[in-house]
């Protein structure tokens, strides 16, 4: 198996994507039932705008291991990258169905729904992200929960989903003060919400992100 790890690292570190399928559909060959392969086929398909192969790899290998956490992965990618969102969803809910602590299955669910402007669904797979394990420090989830709370408090304008919108940008800002992006939106946040204070406070700190009005404790937001 470690010879055959290797072999594949090696094929896949091809410059030119024929020549590793070529290579990659002779070892299929020697070992058809083995779904690494196909996903690494199915992805240098891919690579040359192959998608009717990239998908028939992929549902071979679901056919192998249809509780596959990384092939219903791939395969909601790949639905994802043909805009048929419905079958993306479905794959990537499977993927963290199969493995309730794949991560990235379970942020690209909470993007999916973030887009699809379902932030109800978004946020609770963001806060799975963030519950799936507290020593880690997901900022990402973190971040993406205060934009969550964001969009739901402009469109309900509950104090609560303000608070709320606060509270996770002020955890991302904990874990990853030095993040422009995370400063921009804590002191932005600030700003919308009133908390002119605290705005002109992080924003001297941060050093210079932001033009600062001292006089009248007001904040322009720049984007460069």
């Amino acid at each position: 198996m470690k010879n055959l790890s290797k072999e594949l690292a090696k094929i896949i570190s091809y410059d030119d994507p024929n020549q590793s399928i070529e290579e990659l559909l002779e070892l299929e060959k020697k070992h058809p039932m083995n779904i690494e392969i196909k996903q690494f086929a199915s992805l240098c398909y891919r690579k040359i705008d192959d998608n009717t192969n990239a998908l028939k790899k992929l549902l071979d290998a679901l056919e192998i291991q249809p509780l596959n956490h990384t092939v219903n992965f791939n395969l909601g990618q790949l639905y994802k990258q043909f805009k048929k969102y419905d079958h993306a969803i479905n794959y990537y809910i499977n993927s963290v169905k199969f493995n309730p602590e794949f991560e990235q299955g379970i942020n690209t669910l909470g993007d999916i729904f973030f887009n699809k402007k379902d932030f109800d669904q978004s946020i609770s797979y963001y806060k799975r992200s963030v519950d799936l394990n507290k020593s880690k420090n997901n900022v990402f989830a973190m971040f993406r929960l205060g934009l969550c709370f964001f969009e739901k408090a402009n469109i309900s304008k509950s104090i609560e989903e303000k608070k709320n919108a606060v509270k996770y940008f002020e955890m991302a800002y904990e874990v990853k003060p030095e993040e422009a992006s995370i400063q921009r939106n804590l002191i932005g946040i600030y700003n919308i919400y009133g908390m002119k204070e605290k705005a002109v406070h992080l924003s001297k700190k941060v050093n210079g992100v932001f033009d600062i009005n001292t006089e009248k404790k007001e904040i322009k937001i720049r984007y460069s």
